[in-house]
């Protein structure tokens, strides 16, 4: 039964990158970091190209979360984002394939960039080889996925050893977070 599910957590919390940081990653982050239970940590960002300053810049001007609860740095070549006690690395990237091997030992990548490539559980299949994610979360519907997630309805049949594409029936960060932390 679902409740028997044993949760794909390391050390407590589910270890998340963030594919594609528009409206919607920016509110995933954010809604992460103001986690109460603090079950989520988001990671790593991905978004080709874009510079942390670029990934700062969507989160404030999202108007979720105040300027001075934000900020970014690099060090080296590596950037960084911070959203309230949350620190996540921005990894750029050319292609879905090198995104998926700069993976940074995390549980779950959250797609909310989505593409019509999106449509075949192939797209997802590097994210989920051995050693890189557990399960895979698009943000909105798509028939790759082997469960179609209903905040509030069926989310408590999740079965993260069973699903490893989960679709979530609401294009919103918001819905993302609670399945996070399963």
């Amino acid at each position: 039964s679902a409740s028997k599910v044993q949760s794909i957590k390391a050390n407590g919390k589910t270890r998340v990158a963030v594919i594609g940081f528009g409206e919607v990653g920016a509110a995933t982050a954010i809604v992460a970091a103001q986690d109460p239970q603090k079950a989520v940590d988001v990671v790593q960002i991905f978004n080709q190209h874009l510079p942390p300053e670029d990934i700062y810049a969507r989160a404030i001007y999202s108007r979720y979360i105040d300027p001075q609860d934000a900020s970014y740095w690099t060090k080296g070549n590596q950037g960084y984002v911070k959203i309230l006690d949350q620190v996540s690395k921005v990894t750029p990237h050319n292609s879905m394939e090198e995104a998926a091997k700069a993976l940074d030992d995390v549980d779950v990548v959250v797609f909310t960039a989505v593409e019509e490539r999106a449509k075949d559980p192939a797209f997802f299949s590097p994210f989920l080889q051995p050693g890189r994610a557990k399960s895979v979360i698009v943000t909105c519907a798509t028939p790759a996925a082997d469960f179609s997630l209903v905040a509030g309805f069926n989310h408590h049949l999740v079965n993260p050893h069973q699903h490893k594409i989960i679709a979530l029936g609401s294009c919103t960060g918001n819905c993302a977070v609670p399945i996070l932390a399963v």
